[in-house]
């Protein structure tokens, strides 16, 4: 690697243009997330203005073919599809892999354990519930309508295991996870992950959210497809999906069918693991950079872009505390 640091380049040089590209794609990334929660917003007014929030909050059908259509593509997958698509930008879309993932049963076990990963961050969740309660800190729920007909199921469905597996995939695990992966695939995971939390809009969310967004991260990265990501995705919504509008449709069916798949797929989930590190599946790239973790921790989370990003989806985080009841 002697010729990484060679004439006509001085460290100082690269570890310059290295801050300078990571910088760069701070501000791209925090200026989508910005205009992401500006649409959003706006959306919301148009709403009001056009005397449909009542429609919007009651009716489930069209809760889901608006959060679908406007909140998600619109507000969300425009504003990262056009950057992804911007030549010269770091996440310009051929560093993206679309392909599908080569080896077949190994990408089987990823998605397995983390499915089974994901199942275990709604527990985690629960618990951090449960400790800010104790410390008298309720948190808001967000109230959401059940379904009462089959277009209402099937569009639950869309909304949450169609819709947010393929966008929320090309944005946290692709355009904004795969160009950081040349400064180090670890930073690359846990930076996208924690992006992907705070835009879960709640304590809870960001919870379960960054677990999973770990979870997917890795086994994008490792088995070089964003499909892996997608189908984890698709199956822990479904998942959910499937076992809401269970317990709606069959109120007394009581916990055991749900326990009973949640332990097989723990157990399918740990077996898998296994599986996978002892074939020395989890092998990650050395980072291909010379500026250390503070300098890449400050380089892109610290643009204005991103500060303000940030400060926007914490803002909706801090909204669902309800308060100190002590």
């Amino acid at each position: 690697m002697d010729y990484y640091y060679s004439y006509p380049y001085s460290r100082a040089d690269i570890e310059r243009a290295e801050f300078k590209a990571l910088r760069k794609h701070s501000k791209a990334v925090g200026i989508c997330i910005v205009v992401y929660i500006l649409l959003q917003q706006l959306f919301l007014s148009v709403l009001m203005l056009l005397n449909l929030t009542q429609a919007y909050s009651e009716n489930p059908a069209f809760q889901y073919a608006v959060s679908v259509l406007v909140f998600g593509i619109a507000a969300m997958g425009v504003p990262f599809f056009v950057y992804s698509c911007k030549k010269g930008s770091l996440s310009y879309r051929k560093v993206l892999p679309f392909d599908f993932p080569q080896d077949k049963k190994r990408t089987l076990l990823f998605v397995l354990s983390g499915f089974a990963l994901c199942l275990g961050a709604n527990y985690a969740a629960v618990y951090v519930e449960a400790v800010l309660s104790q410390a008298g800190v309720e948190l808001v729920q967000p109230q959401g309508n059940e379904s009462s007909s089959v277009l209402d199921v099937f569009l639950n469905f869309i909304c949450a295991a169609v819709y947010a597996p393929l966008v929320e995939e090309f944005v946290f695990r692709g355009v904004i996870m795969q160009p950081l992966r040349r400064y180090g695939d670890h930073f690359a995971v846990l930076a996208s992950a924690f992006i992907f939390g705070l835009a879960h809009a709640s304590i809870t969310g960001f919870v379960f959210a960054f677990i999973c967004g770990i979870a997917m991260g890795y086994a994008t990265l490792l088995t070089g497809s964003l499909w892996t990501g997608i189908i984890i995705h698709f199956c822990n919504n479904s998942f959910a999906v499937l076992t809401s509008e269970l317990y709606t449709a069959f109120p007394d069916m009581g916990d055991l069918p749900y326990l009973a798949a949640v332990y097989i797929i723990f157990f399918v989930g740990i077996a898998s693991v296994i599986l996978l590190a002892l074939s020395k599946s989890f092998r990650f790239s050395k980072p291909n950079t010379v500026l250390t973790k503070g300098q890449r921790f400050k380089a892109f989370f610290l643009s204005l872009p991103m500060l303000a990003a940030i400060a926007g989806l914490a803002f909706f985080i801090l909204s669902s505390v309800g308060g100190n009841q002590q």
